[in-house]
Formats: C-alpha cells, sequence, structure tokens
C-alpha cells in the first residue's frame, strides 16, 4: 500500500518508541495516524490490517507503540482508514473547504451506498484543520458499521 504518513505529533520518547520503519515513514511522507479512540473503534468494526505497530494505552493514560499485538491495538493512518471503509463497507468519507484562503474551515461528509449520510453543515460541525475533520468523519463512519467484531 502507498501510505503517506504526516509527522505523528509525537514527542521525542514516543518515536523512541516506534519500530524504526514506522520512525522512518513518518519522517519521509505526510498522513496522520488515527486516534486511539478511533483505531479502538476500527478494531471494534473488523479492522484487521497489520499496520507495523500496535497502539496501547497505560494505565495513567498516556500511550505508547509496541510491536506485540496482544498489548496493543493497530493504529492505521487516516488513508488506510478511510480506503478500508470504502472498500469494505461502502462507505466514502469526503472533507471538503469552505471559506476564503485566510478563513477555511473544512467539514466532513459521509457516503454509503452512493447516499449522502450526513449533510449537517453548520459551524459547529467546521474544522480549522484538513486532518481533524477526516478523523471525526473516520469516527462517525465506524458508528455506522453493523458488524462489530467480538
Amino acid at each position: 500500500t502507498n501510505i503517506k504518513l504526516k509527522t505523528m505529533n509525537t514527542n521525542k520518547s514516543q518515536a523512541e518508541q516506534l519500530p524504526q520503519d514506522a520512525v522512518m515513514q513518518s519522517v519521509l511522507f505526510e498522513d496522520d495516524l488515527v486516534t486511539y479512540e478511533t483505531a479502538l473503534l476500527a478494531q471494534e468494526k473488523g479492522f484487521d490490517i497489520d499496520c507495523g505497530w500496535k497502539l496501547r494505552k497505560l494505565e495513567d493514560g498516556s500511550f505508547t507503540h509496541t510491536n506485540c499485538s496482544e498489548l496493543g491495538i493497530e493504529q492505521p493512518t487516516q488513508s488506510l482508514l478511510q480506503k478500508w471503509l470504502r472498500e469494505t463497507h461502502n462507505i466514502d468519507v469526503c472533507v471538503a473547504k469552505i471559506g476564503t484562503t485566510s478563513e477555511k474551515k473544512y467539514y466532513f461528509q459521509i457516503m454509503n451506498k452512493n447516499s449522502w449520510i450526513n449533510t449537517d453543515n453548520s459551524n459547529s460541525t467546521r474544522f480549522l484543520r484538513f486532518e481533524d475533520a477526516l478523523e471525526i468523519g473516520l469516527f462517525e463512519s465506524l458508528q455506522l458499521v453493523s458488524e462489530t467484531v467480538a
């Protein structure tokens, strides 16, 4: 898969815990990793693609990366999860920009089987970053997936 990774918003100690290839990819490519909550919901809905590293929530509420599948959950990039939803569940998450260049805001829309699911483009659903709109759109899309893996 051609996955583009953006800097992963990790501090130095978190980056040191990532497998070396994940650190290298994060430097070379652009795409955000999904949040823990989105990754957890994706796993519950059957996402099982090996992303090369697992995200683990520690007792103190912080996160770390691990190679041990029993200790963590797959943490895909936003693009990979978006593709999985599209190809596996026929759910497409689209992000669009509203406003002028200096006042750009992003919103997401969800399409399922050629029908728009949400069309609420009120100010409360606009985001300053494309990636933030995509993250919320992915999470809401996962909630539409009817199957839940035990």
